[in-house]
């Protein structure tokens, strides 16, 4: 996943944006580890909703899986996709 990231500080900047929140340099694109950990999730029905943690990012977003060992701090891997022009993510836990 591309985000952006501060010249000046060095600060990933989330949501993507063209200047920096702190100091307002312009910032670079940058390639981002999609591995990452849940924070916190809930189920509602058979939907499993998360916040997982990418670097200094936190991304919510749906958990694909059939298994019911989801806990805190599980590996993750994030993904995207687009449904109806809208970016969307999800991810899968990583054994």
């Amino acid at each position: 996943m591309i985000i952006t990231e501060c010249k000046k500080c060095n600060k990933l900047v989330w949501p993507n944006c063209k200047f920096c929140s702190i100091c307002l340099e312009k910032t670079r694109k940058r390639d981002i580890n999609n591995i990452g950990k849940i924070i916190e999730f809930s189920k509602k029905d058979k939907t499993i909703f998360c916040i997982g943690e990418f670097e200094q990012i936190r991304i919510i977003g749906t958990l694909q899986t059939n298994s019911n060992d989801i806990l805190p701090n599980s590996r993750i891997k994030l993904h995207t996709k687009n449904l109806h022009e809208q970016l969307t993510y999800f991810f899968t836990l990583i054994d």
